[in-house]
């Protein structure tokens, strides 16, 4: 029989150091966490006083910032009264200045039309036409279908057999009679 724990497999071993190890780094992380939590300063006061002394430190900073914007629209805005101020003080428009613009516009408008006018009236003469090639002389002939093309164009075609079963039979009896002529003949022989 073998010896008892004479060799350790070094895999296990290899695998029992990791797991210590894994084990021995969470309790440290643990440990550092329970010493965190106990140092931690949880006094509402406090952190109060430090959070509004943050918000007093972002104000002053960005004051300068919001004075300037403030002022820049500030002059924006007076700058478009002022503009509109001045629009607002026109001339005094009298009925016979509203009677040039109406005579004026009438005038344009007719004018518009008479250029419409002449635009449609004008005609465009074509100097030569050509001659349609597509349509038909009337002497020509027209085709429908291949042999009615072919026979237009000079070709000899043949009349359709409607018939042909009758044709063979007619060729079959002619051979059957003339085989048994040239049997009889030669049985003679």
């Amino acid at each position: 029989m073998p010896k008892k724990f004479a060799n350790e497999n070094p895999k296990v071993t290899a695998a029992r150091e990791r797991k210590a190890a894994a084990k021995k780094d969470e309790q440290e992380r643990k440990q550092k966490a329970a010493e965190d939590a106990y140092w931690a300063d949880d006094d509402k006061l406090v952190n109060r006083k430090l959070q509004r002394k943050d918000e007093e430190e972002r104000n002053q900073e960005e004051a300068p910032r919001q004075k300037e914007e403030n002022r820049r629209l500030a002059e924006a805005e007076m700058n478009r009264l002022a503009s509109k101020a001045a629009d607002s003080q026109a001339q005094k428009v009298t009925r016979a200045t509203i009677e040039q613009r109406k005579e004026a516009e009438l005038r344009l408008q007719m004018e518009e039309e008479k250029r419409q006018k002449l635009a449609a009236e004008k005609i465009e003469v074509v100097d030569h036409l050509e001659e349609n090639v597509n349509l038909l002389e009337d002497g020509a002939e027209s085709a429908r279908t291949v042999s009615e093309a072919i026979q237009i164009l000079g070709g000899t075609t043949e009349e359709v057999d409607k018939h042909p079963e009758k044709r063979m039979r007619a060729a079959y009896l002619v051979s059957v009679i003339s085989n048994f002529f040239l049997r009889a003949f030669l049985n003679l022989i």
